[in-house]
């Protein structure tokens, strides 16, 4: 998997926002999720210019950022449980 060299600066909403979406198919992968679709046959019928593997490869990468957010929120909410 890539590992970035240089590290993100999550200073605002939107470099959130930019590094979630990063990449040719998200924004419709994220719309066509939204709409029901859940097998990624579906999701490669809906958008037939994108290759199986490059929907795989994103469908990972926004799987792995839904994860990261999960583990630093619950990770926030113990720091804030422990300090009370």
């Amino acid at each position: 998997m890539y590992k970035r060299k240089i590290p993100i600066e999550l200073n605002c909403g939107l470099d959130l926002v930019k590094e979630v979406l990063y990449g040719k198919w998200k924004v419709h992968l994220i719309y066509f999720i939204s709409q029901g679709l859940k097998r990624p046959s579906e999701l490669q019928r809906k958008i037939p210019r994108a290759t199986r593997r490059v929907l795989n490869v994103q469908l990972n990468q926004l799987e792995d950022d839904h994860q990261e957010q999960l583990r630093s929120r619950i990770a926030k909410d113990r720091i804030s449980s422990s300090a009370q």
